[in-house]
């Protein structure tokens, strides 16, 4: 059985956040570990912390897995022929191969932020690159994390 607390802290800057501690068991190993996230009202704690601990108890909360973009990237890519024409499998290969791989390839894919996937398109249009190669880098990038979140990678 889970339990969880929420608990007040003020930043640096003075601002107030509320942490969600949620405590539970590992199914796997029955070690007993700690899931922590942070809100910045207390109405939002409590409604994070009751479906955190839903989550838990119903054993649908998986923990994030320290897959790696460059991998998780070529993963999809061999299921790829199968599912799409051999010219779209084509494109979606350089656009990872070329672009997305040498980008982000050994950060875990629970390390990527929306920051940095901005910066990529910025110094992408900056090198010369027309602004299609970029909505097509886009369209690649975005579909795959849509799916990796889905999959809570």
């Amino acid at each position: 059985m889970a339990d969880g607390f929420i608990r007040k802290r003020v930043t640096k800057k003075g601002e107030h956040r509320w942490d969600v501690v949620v405590n539970y068991r590992d199914q796997i190993t029955g070690k007993w570990k700690r899931r922590w996230k942070t809100t910045n009202s207390i109405r939002k704690a409590k409604k994070l912390k009751t479906k955190m601990l839903g989550e838990v108890d119903k054993g649908d909360y998986q923990p994030p897995t320290k897959t790696t973009v460059e991998t998780y990237l070529k993963e999809w890519l061999t299921g790829l022929p199968f599912i799409v024409s051999p010219r779209t499998c084509e494109l979606y290969d350089y656009i990872c191969c070329i672009h997305l791989i040498p980008a982000f390839g050994p950060r875990p894919l629970s390390q990527l932020r929306t920051a940095q996937i901005q910066a990529l398109y910025s110094t992408k249009l900056n090198s010369g690159l027309s602004p299609r190669t970029v909505q097509l880098i886009h369209v690649c990038l975005h579909k795959r994390l849509k799916n990796a979140s889905r999959l809570e990678c």
